[in-house]
């Protein structure tokens, strides 16, 4: 009975292998270098369970980039058993160029047989394409910043999409603007399209990265191509190195000119344009702080760091721009600490710094400004105070005199050119009274030298006239005259 039941088993487990089946095509046999193909496997098992869930398409990934999958599931009976059919398409395309092979597969053991792909290089419509990778300088340093790249040939017929920035672990990649140029191999012109990044190695050590699928499209056929890995070593940098100094050539530091007066107490801000390679914001941050604090009668604030839009830079400097406010706290001159950028030569292999010396500005307080313009003020009027005083009284005399002038000039008689003469004030003072007698106000007048016998004869020609019984017409207008020309 033992026997039996396990000839019994045996058939129904023939039965279900042979109900199990695995087939593997492709739609065709052939392809460029570039071009997709369509696989399709169509397996068919006994029961309900959907038999290509569980199958790996890993082995695939050798010679093929995997990039759409689509599944068709049906259930039936097949002779009286229930039969499930799945079919999955997938989409591949070629790694690379020669003989290339769709391994078995298995599933519930049933296999595939194997198939074999040519992959050429070119093509009637399809154009030949080279992918070469590097890196410049080949073994940089960690820390420093190189340039990455990958060049595209090709005959200037394809339209190529903009790539991912690929990622590795323990690198930085910064991309840069595309670029093209024409080159020749073996005789054969070539249109290169070079993708490029910034890359700065976080460690030293080996590196590898992958790229990622290059995607292009010719009269709406798209078309696809792996870019081969690229590997390289960055050498250590010395274990002294401060983490926030770069790695590279010397940065170029530009500065602007400040005002040649700054006002005390007034904030200003000194400005500089940073540019180089394997920079950074913090870094820049912590290697100007560590110079600030040196500068008397001066007090800076928090910087600020701004960095230049690089999107379409084809080199690696980055460029910044760096804001430092400060405020000068004394009057006089002050000076402005030096600047001082460390870097790590790799040329060299050695610690070295670019270094911008310190300003000088003139620190002017408002204060001390106001009270020196005040007493600048008080010290000028005091210098014009005098010659204004003589000033001012000159013209009064000059007045008085005119107004003295005038009342001899309308005299009528020898008594009123008398009171004219008495009331002419000679002395140039609000004050004055007019002495009693005319040889009295002679004694008083203050008349030119060359003048003096002239008016003292004309004053006593008009002392005789007030005393004699008449005078003439003529002598009375001779007189006149001859006191106006006396006392002008």
């Amino acid at each position: 009975m033992v026997r039996g039941l396990l000839l019994l088993m045996m058939f129904v487990a023939e039965a279900t292998l042979a109900a199990n089946s695995l087939t593997v095509r492709v739609d065709r046999n052939a392809v460029v270098l570039g071009e997709s193909l369509q696989l399709e496997i169509t397996a068919q098992v006994a029961g309900a369970t959907p038999p290509l869930e569980t199958l790996s398409l890993d082995v695939l990934r050798a010679n093929f980039e995997i990039q759409d999958l689509s599944r068709n599931l049906q259930t039936g009976m097949r002779d009286g058993r229930l039969t499930t059919t799945q079919i999955l398409t997938v989409t591949l395309y070629p790694l690379r160029s020669g003989r290339l092979k769709i391994p078995k597969l298995n599933i519930l053991q049933a296999s595939s047989l194997e198939l074999a792909i040519m992959v050429q290089d070119a093509g009637t419509s399809i154009p030949r394409v080279l992918l070469r990778a590097g890196i410049e300088p080949r073994s940089p340093h960690a820390r420093e910043t190189v340039l990455l790249y990958l060049d595209v040939y090709d005959n200037g017929s394809l339209v190529w999409a903009p790539i991912e920035v690929p990622t590795a672990p323990g690198l930085y990649l910064r991309a840069l603007a595309q670029s093209r140029r024409n080159d020749s191999i073996d005789g054969a012109t070539f249109n290169v399209l070079r993708y490029a990044w910034a890359a700065t190695p976080l460690r030293d050590g080996e590196h590898t990265l992958q790229f990622p699928l290059l995607r292009a499209h010719k009269f709406g056929v798209r078309l696809r191509y792996a870019a081969p890995p690229l590997t390289f070593t960055a050498q250590a940098v010395p274990a002294y190195l401060p983490v926030h100094v770069s790695v590279g050539p010397a940065p170029e530091l530009q500065v602007e000119n400040l005002p040649l007066e700054n006002v005390v107490n007034r904030p200003e801000n000194w400005r500089l344009r940073v540019s180089g390679t394997g920079l950074s914001a913090n870094g820049l941050a912590q290697m100007l702080a560590a110079t600030l604090g040196a500068a008397p009668g001066i007090q800076f604030y928090p910087l600020d760091i701004e960095a230049e839009d690089a999107t379409r830079a084809t080199g690696l400097a980055q460029t910044f721009h760096v804001t430092l406010p400060f405020q000068a706290l004394q009057h006089g001159e002050l000076e402005l600490p030096e600047l001082a950028l460390p870097y790590f030569d790799p040329q060299r292999e050695r610690l070295a710094s670019v270094v911008l010396a310190g300003q000088r500005i003139t620190a002017i307080s408002p204060w001390r400004q106001r009270v020196l313009w005040g007493g600048g003020v008080g010290i000028a009027l005091l210098v014009l105070a005098w010659p204004a005083r003589r000033l001012v009284v000159a013209l009064r005399r000059y007045r008085q005199r005119a107004r003295g002038l005038r009342r001899i000039q309308r005299a009528q008689n020898i008594h009123a050119l008398k009171t004219a003469l008495l009331e002419f004030d000679a002395v140039g003072t609000s004050t004055y009274k007019p002495p009693p007698t005319l040889r009295q106000w002679l004694r008083h007048a203050r008349i030119p030298q060359r003048l003096d016998a002239e008016l003292c004869a004309s004053v006593f020609r008009l002392e005789r006239g007030c005393y004699a019984n008449h005078s003439g017409a003529d002598d009375f207008s001779d007189l006149q005259r001859a006191l106006l020309w006396s006392l002008k």
